[in-house]
């Protein structure tokens, strides 16, 4: 019996030490934050899941002032125009599933978060939306991710509370 035992745990130990390994599953926090309320919030998800994190930056920062992001936000939508992004120094073929952190102006995702999006490849990664708003506008926000990346989605997870 013994000398079955040895050869069953052998056969094992062999294929444990042959068989590839399966990548460890990493998770990535992408944000975008004026005002550093979302900054908090995406801090929040990467404490708790152990995750990497990045913060969006725009070429030409956005004022603090809530009224000049107001004005300055209004007028790009009028023009069609999304803000220029920094490169973002972060592989994110690296990760398999990727929160994304806003805050909500004018009832959706901000504008430098549409922008990012618009250049990032998202391809079959799982994407969970998360926001910052004082008077709604989750729901609307990831129907509004959803849209603008079509086949680029992957599953997306989140609720609104």
């Amino acid at each position: 019996m013994k000398k079955i035992l040895t050869i069953v745990l052998a056969g094992l130990l062999l294929a444990a030490c042959t068989a590839k390994e399966k990548p460890v599953k990493k998770s990535l926090v992408v944000y975008y934050s004026v005002t550093a309320t979302t900054q908090k919030a995406a801090e929040c998800i990467q404490q708790k899941i152990g995750a990497d994190i990045v913060a969006l930056q725009t070429k030409d920062a956005y004022p603090t002032d809530f009224q000049q992001i107001i004005q300055r936000s209004q007028q790009e939508m009028k023009d069609s125009v999304l803000p220029e992004m920094l490169p973002l120094n972060v592989d994110l073929s690296a990760y398999d599933t990727i929160f994304v952190g806003y805050p909500i102006w004018f009832g959706t995702y901000a504008l430098p978060m549409k922008s990012w999006l618009s250049q990032a490849d998202l391809k079959g990664k799982v994407i969970v939306p998360f926001c910052t708003f004082g008077s709604g506008g989750y729901k609307q926000s990831v129907a509004d991710l959803k849209a603008h990346r079509p086949g680029h989605e992957g599953r997306r997870k989140g609720s609104e509370g």
